[in-house]
């Protein structure tokens, strides 16, 4: 448009008119450019950090490197809950059994021997291994279904499409009425260009499109923002939906904790096992490569794993059984035949198991309890000879779990915004009971649930326990799914944490699916819309948070633009249906874009905010808002019309000037209003420039002659300052922000 008035003007013989249209296309052009490599330069670097790596062998070490750089012959360690990054052949295999389905839609695992070729994109369940690459990349069986997304397009964002479509409806419209105008202007006048002119000038002014840069480019600057803080967001949609968080359900261990066991004590309960005897089953109750935060400090403390392993050989490892909660190992003297079986894990999985009493039974369920309302986290001791009888209790491992700092904090700053915190553990219910007294979550007795309670509902009262509890333990991960969804149809936006593989369905099922940690599995990353690069609950709440800041600028920006193109149409409009000179002539428009698109784009993009807001809805701009919006742009107009219309100036040039001096100056008090009270260093540029802007292009002569101007004097701008003042009246509507 701007270009076709550029070459409309200068068939007309205006010169300096045609002049000032294409040289305005550069820098107009070039801040669109700008806008858009600062979305791409972000969403680049936030990329960046996305980058999967495997355990590899390299240099006689394992090494954990990229993905991109595995080449065939490589060996890989094969663990649970990694998606295998290449094909190759096993070379070993302890309990390996791996999922095929994303391959083969096969939902039943496969056992994996040694021999056995394996697939990238397939995802080990239990067991471990090592591998061998044969072949990398696009080679792959997986690699080659790769091939055909290639050309697949990424789907916009529900927000997205509404905000296109908006802009779609509004180009239309103004086409429309722009055609119309252009009829009946060329009717009355008979002139065919200067009627081009005028309905063109009507459609630029009209189309609003800063809207999708403006969204893409603060979704983008969020996205890179949180990445900056360990937080990684795998989507613009996903930032979109962080500001509508309205419940977090999340971990305890590691998220609310630090996550960094520590064994205080091994209290043995069985007066025939020595202390000495009580370690060594702690040790055979390991792995013989400890991995986990709760095997290790049993292996520090307890040093016996040299000597056990001199004496002893591993028969059988009976991997954590997801709904005991426990695991067992199988070990055989090596000159000898005596066995002995070593069990630990949750205290109600391991009782099962054993010979005790009723009484002993009570007891012990007393002596547990005693740890666990403390906060301790406890896991039961167990042995004996024969695979298939009953076992012997040995004891409890009890370990102390310190809270993250910090963490209360953001307890409390969640609370206060009215999010809805649920802690979900697979730990004790009294652990999670005493975790949540000491970091400050308000809950009723009444709202402590377990996963056995919960399996022994109906229908309907497991939905009022899920949306009434506040903590809930021993839970699976079927329940966490099951939870999702309850919470969900009650038109909450929910976000989820989880790091193992069974944790996939409920992360994919949230609003806002959390991968935790560096140890989270691929299988939960992949599930998961963002990541936690450090496994802590206040990295959750500072991306929530910023996601409601960053829907809130959003709606400060496009709230101003509704204001900005309000004036800008009807003072172009309203002089040609009324038969008066143009107030507005397409010079002017340009010079009113080169102040809207970087106003929009930079003054409200990181203002700061208070914490005490509602969850921001899928809205962008409500009725009340809109309509603020509508009647700060309207009274600019009013004024506008009313000071071109007065005896205030000699001349229709110089009342046109002051016209244009108030819109300007509106802009200024639009800003004002979108700030209050939060006004940063952006807005004290912004408001310079502005004002150096309007004093430029209406107190000097040369300007004012290519413009269509007449220079004005500095009481006439002040007053011009002055009433357009009123543009900031939306400032006194009401606030819906604090909750």
């Amino acid at each position: 448009m701007l270009l076709v008035l550029g070459v409309l003007y200068w068939i007309l013989g205006s010169d300096n008119d045609a002049i000032i249209l294409f040289s305005a296309y550069i820098p107009i052009t070039a801040i669109d450019v700008a806008l858009n490599i600062q979305s791409s330069k972000a969403l680049k670097a936030l990329q960046g950090t996305l980058t999967l790596r495997s355990k590899t062998y390299r240099d006689g070490e394992i090494k954990e490197i990229p993905i991109r750089h595995l080449v065939p012959s490589d060996i890989i360690v094969l663990e649970e809950g990694q998606s295998l990054p290449a094909d190759g052949i096993v070379l070993e295999s302890s309990n390996l059994r791996i999922s095929e389905a994303a391959l083969t839609g096969e939902s039943l695992p496969l056992d994996k021997k040694v021999n056995d070729l394996f697939f990238a994109g397939t995802t080990p369940l239990s067991g471990q291994g090592i591998g061998k690459i044969i072949k990398t990349g696009t080679k792959t069986k997986f690699g080659m279904i790769g091939k055909l997304l290639d050309e697949t397009k990424a789907s916009k964002s529900p927000l997205r499409k509404k905000i296109d479509r908006l802009v779609k409806i509004i180009f239309t419209i103004a086409m429309i009425v722009s055609a119309i105008l252009f009829l009946i202007e060329w009717k009355h006048s008979g002139e065919l260009i200067p009627s081009l002119i005028l309905s063109l000038t009507l459609g630029m002014s009209a189309i609003p499109e800063e809207f999708p840069i403006v969204f893409t480019l603060y979704l983008s600057l969020g996205a890179w923002r949180l990445s900056k803080k360990n937080v990684l967001v795998k989507s613009l949609p996903s930032v979109e939906a962080l500001g509508g968080v309205d419940i977090i359900c999340t971990d305890k261990t590691g998220t609310l904790t630090e996550g960094s066991f520590e064994l205080e004590e091994l209290k043995i309960t069985n007066t025939s096992i020595s202390e000495s005897e009580a370690r060594k089953f702690a040790v055979m109750a390991c792995e013989v490569v400890a991995i986990d935060a709760m095997e290790k400090p049993i292996i520090e403390k307890f040093g016996e794993k040299t000597e056990l392993h001199s004496k002893w050989d591993l028969i059988l490892d009976n991997p954590f059984n997801i709904d005991t909660k426990t695991m067992s190992h199988v070990w055989k003297e090596k000159n000898g035949p005596e066995k002995i079986i070593a069990m630990k894990g949750a205290f109600e999985g391991v009782i099962k198991h054993c010979n005790s009493n009723q009484l002993e039974q009570a007891s012990l369920v007393e002596l547990n309890n005693t740890f666990t309302s403390q906060g301790k986290r406890v896991l039961a001791l167990a042995a004996g000879k024969d695979e298939k009888g009953p076992l012997s209790f040995i004891g409890l491992l009890v370990y102390s779990d310190p809270i993250r700092p910090g963490v209360k904090d953001a307890i409390q700053k969640c609370q206060e915004a009215g999010i809805i915190i649920k802690i979900i553990t697979g730990d004790h219910l009294l652990t999670a009971h005493s975790i949540a007294d000491q970091v400050g979550l308000k809950h009723a007795t009444d709202e402590l649930f377990t996963g056995e309670m919960i399996h022994k509902m109906n229908s309907d009262d497991k939905k009022t326990a899920f949306i009434k509890g506040s903590i809930f333990a021993r839970f699976s991960p079927e329940l966490k799914h099951e939870m999702v969804k309850a919470l969900k149809e009650t038109g909450s936006v929910v976000a989820m944490t989880g790091d193992g593989i069974n944790d996939g369905p409920a992360l994919r099922l949230a609003d806002i699916g959390i991968s935790m940690g560096k140890s989270a599995t691929d299988v939960a990353r992949s599930a998961a819309q963002m990541v936690l690069i450090k496994n802590d609950f206040i990295g959750i709440v500072e991306a929530i948070f910023e996601g409601r800041k960053l829907f809130s600028n959003l709606q400060k920006s496009f709230s101003y633009l509704i204001s900005f193109h309000t004036p800008v149409i009807l003072l172009t409009l309203i002089p040609t249906i009324l038969k008066w000179p143009a107030i507005l002539m397409p010079t002017h428009i340009i010079l009113l874009e080169l102040i809207v698109h970087p106003v929009s784009a930079f003054t409200f993009e990181n203002l700061s905010k208070s914490t005490k807001t509602k969850s921001s809805k899928k809205t962008i701009l409500d009725r009340n808002q809109l309509l603020w919006s509508l009647l700060s742009g309207t009274l600019v107009s009013v004024i506008s019309i009313i000071v071109f219309r007065s005896q205030m100036a000699t001349s229709v040039d110089e009342l046109r000037t002051m016209a244009f001096s108030i819109v300007v100056f509106g802009n200024l008090f639009f800003i004002v209003a979108e700030c209050f009270p939060h006004f940063r260093l952006r807005f004290f540029f912004t408001a310079l420039f502005i004002i150096l802007f309007a004093a430029s292009t209406t107190g000097f002569e040369p300007i004012t002659d290519l413009l269509h101007f007449k220079q004005i004097k500095s009481t006439q701008l002040m007053i011009c300052f002055l009433i357009a003042s009123l543009g900031a009246i939306s400032i006194f509507k009401p606030n819906q922000e604090k909750t």
